[in-house]
């Protein structure tokens, strides 16, 4: 029953940020998507944009990927290219989508000199 599923979803978006307060990288991450895509939370980018930032500088790719594209399309926030373009490198490591990310980036000269070679490699990474 629908009720049932937003109580659900409420309790866990608070216990998401009771750990996220707390420090704990991963689930900064998950508020972060939380608060992205109005997951138990109203919808807020800035608050993802705040969440993912935090999980991204203690070394969690999955944010360090989500941080990157806020950063390329301003979701949250200032557009800023060449930060987005340094937090998609670090998450590309473990980050299908940064690795993509990575690959547009060098072809379109996005936070980066234009690369055809560089963009090749990293879309066939990805």
């Amino acid at each position: 029953d629908a009720d049932n599923r937003i109580a659900s979803d409420t309790n866990r978006a608070y216990w998401q940020w009771k750990l996220a307060a707390q420090g704990d990288p991963k689930y900064q991450s998950m508020l972060g998507d939380s608060y992205d895509l109005g997951d138990g939370v109203a919808p807020d980018l800035s608050a993802a944009t705040y969440w993912f930032r935090h999980a991204a500088e203690q070394g969690n790719a999955s944010a360090q990927g989500s941080l990157a594209w806020h950063l390329l399309t301003g979701l949250g926030g200032r557009a800023d290219a060449y930060e987005a373009f340094a937090w998609a490198s670090k998450a590309a490591p473990a980050d299908a989508e940064a690795k993509r990310m990575l690959g547009v980036d060098y072809a379109y000269g996005r936070g980066v000199d234009r690369d055809p070679a560089a963009a090749r490699v990293w879309l066939e990474k990805s």
